[in-house]
């Protein structure tokens, strides 16, 4: 098995067009990212019926309000890399 230099993979990606998001992309790629797992989470606890620990969702919306956080940072993100004319 070979050890690759960051040289060498950075070599074969830009030979290849792979191009790491970077700045707000990356930011909202990450953002998404942590937002997915929180409503995996609470899908999970949802789906056991512990929600809260007891039963119950206290305060808010859990479910909708994460969904809706998500689809809010996926419309932030298609703004950003729709191509502009």
């Amino acid at each position: 098995m070979s050890t690759h230099s960051g040289e060498e993979i950075e070599d074969w990606q830009r030979k290849h067009g792979i191009e790491p998001a970077t700045g707000e992309r990356a930011e909202l790629l990450c953002q998404m990212s942590d937002k997915a797992f929180d409503l995996i989470k609470i899908i999970e606890l949802e789906r056991s019926g512990i929600r809260d620990g007891d039963g119950g969702w206290h305060g808010s919306d859990v479910v909708g309000g994460t969904m809706n956080d998500l689809v809010g940072l996926i419309e932030r993100y298609l703004q950003e890399t729709r191509p502009r004319r």
